[in-house]
């Protein structure tokens, strides 16, 4: 449950309303359960710097590996897209048929974190040798004020 209401604009979006979360946890409660789910992983989403902007508010602690972002990493693997938004990459490099069975709908956590994970996974096997490296996925698609952050850390 969020600290403030749900807008109207939001609800639109997201499909969710104040109603459906009257009765959840606030951040505040969960998010030392949050944390140890997190700690040691690496963060992907697509977009990820909105992601990752609100995390890093409600988890300032949490320090990942790196946070990988699909749309940079798909503006990288696949230039000439009409469009990079999520649901426009998933039609127009045909990976719906991997969503089949994925709970929930475009915007929702549980849907699009599957979308960015199945992109992500496209997105290396369809680079120009056949396969990303680790090393090589990082560097395209890392969110450069992670690498900043990480860097400054060793200083």
């Amino acid at each position: 449950k969020p600290d403030q209401k749900i807008s109207r604009r939001v609800s639109q979006i997201h499909g969710i309303t104040n109603a459906d979360v009257a009765k959840s946890p606030t951040f505040a409660d969960i998010s030392s359960e949050v944390l140890a789910m997190l700690s040691g992983r690496y963060l992907v989403a697509h977009n990820a710097a909105v992601d990752w902007d609100v995390v890093n508010r409600k988890l300032p602690d949490l320090q990942p590996p790196a946070v990988l972002d699909t749309l940079r990493l798909a503006r990288a693997v696949c230039p000439g897209q009409d469009s990079y938004g999520l649901s426009k990459l998933l039609v127009g490099l045909d990976l719906q048929s991997r969503l089949e069975g994925v709970e929930g709908q475009l915007h929702r956590a549980m849907y699009d974190s599957e979308a960015a994970l199945q992109l992500l996974f496209y997105l290396a096997e369809r680079s120009p040798k056949g396969q990303l490296s680790a090393r090589q996925l990082i560097i395209l698609s890392e969110l450069p004020q992670i690498t900043e952050r990480r860097q400054g850390n060793l200083f």
